[in-house]
């Protein structure tokens, strides 16, 4: 990996689903569920490899699966799973904030399916709406506002989760599947 400029980190305290993030001043942000510390941690870089460490404020150890956008006007939203150690474990919920580390949770929830377990939110912006995919079936959610998604489809790629960034003109979709043969990876021009 390191031929192409990537350097693999790891971080001894990472649990699932860490959530990638370039911010308005170019530095590298981390954000994962540290259950050390009980709840989100955010590392953060100007390099890849000096790190300065923050827990979130503002939030429970509820909040799971964090999933980080920067907004037009600069402010962050996290969006994350809701997951209660008893009870329904079936919303994405959002919190919002300045500085992108004291958060102030947003009311209501982004995303509620009674019944079903939905987590681990990956959002971005098209062509001037917003997009979520929640797993575990890797479900296609649409929202003008960013605040209140409604599903679109299932994606034909089965359950895990998955992580969406911008690609030529469209949009690449990488994602994990829980199988015995291990990563799959699909074409990015195959129809869905």
């Amino acid at each position: 990996m390191e031929s192409i400029g990537i350097k693999p980190i790891s971080f001894w305290r990472i649990r699932p689903v860490p959530d990638v993030i370039v911010d308005g001043e170019g530095n590298l942000r981390v954000y994962y569920v540290d259950y050390f510390n009980g709840g989100i941690t955010v590392a953060i870089s100007p390099d890849g490899e000096n790190w300065v460490y923050r827990r979130v404020k503002g939030l429970t150890p509820e909040w799971v699966d964090p999933d980080v956008v920067v907004l037009p006007d600069g402010r962050y939203r996290l969006y994350a799973s809701y997951m209660p150690l008893s009870g329904s474990q079936d919303k994405i919920v959002s919190a919002i904030s300045e500085d992108g580390i004291s958060f102030t949770p947003e009311k209501g929830y982004r995303y509620h399916k009674p019944g079903s377990l939905v987590a681990d939110p990956d959002v971005f912006q098209f062509k001037g709406k917003w997009y979520m995919v929640v797993g575990p079936e890797l479900t296609l959610l649409e929202s003008e506002d960013g605040l209140t998604f409604r599903e679109i489809r299932k994606l034909p790629f089965g359950s895990g989760v998955s992580c969406t960034i911008p690609f030529d003109k469209g949009l690449r979709i990488y994602f994990h599947r829980d199988e015995p043969e291990g990563l799959k990876i699909t074409s990015p021009t195959r129809k869905t």
